[in-house]
């Protein structure tokens, strides 16, 4: 703090001055009386330094007098003392400061002079008039001035520099091909003018380590670099001079370390790997990849990692693509499996993938019956890793009945009822899993149910538009009527009854396709056993119609196809409904799977 002081007023001096001027006005006034009245006594009694007991009249009380601060000259942001002293005026006196608003004062005790003053920042050297009034008990003020000369002085910017970090390293260390970045935004001067930015100019030098290509210009407050590819660990040191608005510099250094390629941690990457149900077979599948070129080969391990399936076997837990068979669970539980890599460096990344478990639920669908590919090729994630036939083959299944893989069916007698001894005929067959019971066929050719009727297509209602064919006068089939079609074969079962049921339908797509065995090599694709007599033809192919009419093959918006399958080959197409093809039809089901 820096104190200011002032000469005193010479108390003495002004008490004396002031007294004699009373005197002379006392003397005149004595000579004036006895000019008029020569009886009159004058008795006056002067207050004076012995003291007395009379009230001085207003013209007799000393006028105020105040002396504050020389002039003076101070630093910008500068506190400082102030001091004055008054005397005169009648009773106790009240000091106040004043000045510009851009000066604090601290003045806390208004019965003494003494204040404290701080100077405001400044660009030029500027002048201030300070104020100390003095006011008595009859408000009656007197005032002294000074005037404070406030010089600036200019503050030296602040350079701050800040680094951006990477995830799994370290504050300020960078692996290779990695993006840098400085960024000295943030660096400041506490005295610049407002109208200009704080800081006028940036440059950035590299002062030690290999030298490092920027992204962009070094005058700039970001600087921005990719690291190079380099073997081994360095140190990089920069130097940032900062400069304000009236040229005043500032230089830091701020420095990063370069890994190199034994430095640079490998990345894993989890591929296509989905949830699944209990015995599914699922794949595990990663890879890993690093900026350094010399990172490979690459070591892969797997595990498990939840704790709740101690026991669990991966297939080959030391390869990137690898299959773990599902475990059985009784309701839904998280496995959490940790994959991990390590590169020729012996760096190690870590992750892990979670894979929800759901107990099996026995589907409402068939599954296709294959198991196996048709080559060596291993085709991850497809159709057999999924299922009810793998399901059943790592014995998570449990069937009503029998089947190949992991079909499920009942032979039902001619009243209905379950007789499923291989020596005993039967005349349906249900499907545990859909629930659907499916109309058996016969060699008899002149059975009602005779495997190679043939029919065209014809509905009287749900056709698109378009019945179909009528088929009258054929001889492809065992009805009396001889309209060999669809609906003609279907009322006439429906009036006759099959095993005591009185509801059958023709199949939907879905229904029809639920019942082949993808996975068989020979026709038909199906599980003969249960599912007999498909009939034969000439040209090898075994149509068989579904109750669907197709967009394809429209005509004036009447649907002119209907959807059928073939069991020699598995695939499904359209026929025209003019078309002669086999129909087995269908009852019941938990769901009717329509669309």
């Amino acid at each position: 703090m820096i104190k200011h002081h002032f000469n005193k007023p010479d108390f003495a001096k002004v008490h004396h001055t002031v007294f004699s001027k009373i005197e002379k006005r006392i003397t005149l006034h004595v000579k004036t009386l006895l000019g008029i009245a020569a009886l009159l006594i004058l008795s006056v009694q002067v207050v004076g330094c012995g003291g007395g007991s009379e009230e001085l009249i207003p013209e007799r009380i000393p006028p105020i007098q105040v002396s504050a601060n020389v002039d003076t000259s101070v630093d910008e942001q500068t506190q400082i003392d102030i001091e004055g002293a008054a005397i005169g005026g009648q009773g106790a006196l009240s000091y106040a400061w004043q000045a510009d608003d851009t000066i604090t004062i601290v003045h806390a005790d208004t019965s003494q002079a003494n204040a404290t003053l701080t100077t405001p920042i400044v660009t030029v050297d500027t002048q201030f008039t300070i104020r100390l009034v003095v006011t008595d008990e009859r408000q009656v003020s007197s005032e002294d001035t000074f005037t404070l000369t406030v010089t600036p002085v200019n503050l030296p910017p602040v350079a701050d520099i800040s680094i951006n970090s990477l995830p799994d390293y370290p504050q300020g260390s960078y692996p290779v091909q990695s993006q840098v970045i400085l960024d000295a935004g943030a660096s400041s001067d506490a005295d610049a003018p407002s109208e200009q930015p704080q800081i006028a100019a940036y440059q950035w030098r590299q002062i030690a380590g290999t030298l490092l290509t920027p992204n962009g210009n070094l005058t700039s407050s970001r600087l921005e670099l990719t690291t190079p590819i380099t073997d081994q660990q360095e140190t990089i040191i920069f130097e940032l001079e900062v400069t304000d608005q009236e040229g005043t510099s500032t230089i830091t250094q701020t420095q990063i370390t370069l890994l190199g390629q034994s430095g640079t941690l490998p990345e894993l990457h989890f591929n296509t790997m989905q949830n699944g149900f209990s015995g599914e077979r699922l794949l595990l599948d990663m890879t890993a990849s690093s900026a350094a070129p010399d990172a490979g080969p690459y070591s892969y391990f797997w595990q498990e990692r939840s704790g709740n399936f101690p026991s669990l076997q991966i297939e080959d837990n030391t390869q990137a693509i690898t299959y773990i068979t599902l475990p059985t669970v009784e309701q839904t539980t998280e496995l959490i499996i940790d994959a991990q890599i390590t590169d020729s460096f012996d760096n190690t990344v870590r992750s892990e993938k979670r894979i929800i478990i759901e107990p099996f639920q026995p589907g409402q669908l068939n599954d296709t019956g294959a198991q196996e590919s048709f080559d060596t090729r291993v085709i991850p994630g497809s159709d057999i890793d999924f299922g009810r036939d793998i399901a059943f083959s790592n014995d998570v299944v449990t069937k009503v009945g029998r089947g190949l893989n992991a079909f499920d069916f009942t032979r039902l007698n001619s009243n209905g009822d379950p007789v499923d001894t291989p020596t005993t005929s039967w005349s349906c067959v249900r499907d545990n899993v859909t629930g659907l019971v499916w109309q058996i066929k016969t060699t008899d050719n002149s059975s009602l149910h005779y495997e190679n009727q043939l029919f065209t297509w014809y509905q009287a209602d749900l056709n698109g538009n378009f019945r179909g064919e009528r088929n009258l006068n054929s001889m492809s089939c065992n009805i009396n009527s001889q309209e060999c079609n669809t609906q003609s074969y279907l009322n006439e079962v429906n009036r006759q009854g099959l095993c005591g049921f009185f509801d059958w339908r023709i199949p939907t797509h879905a229904e029809l396709q639920s019942i082949v065995h993808y996975g068989k090599m020979d026709a038909p694709l199906v599980d003969t056993e249960f599912l007999p007599f498909w009939g034969n033809d000439a040209e090898g192919l075994l149509w068989y119609w579904t109750r669907q009419s197709s967009a394809d093959g429209l005509r004036a918006d009447e649907a002119r196809n209907a959807w059928a399958i073939d069991f020699n080959s598995g695939v499904d197409n359209v026929l025209s409904k003019s078309s002669e093809a086999k129909l087995r039809l269908v009852r019941a089901g938990r769901l009717q799977l329509e669309n």
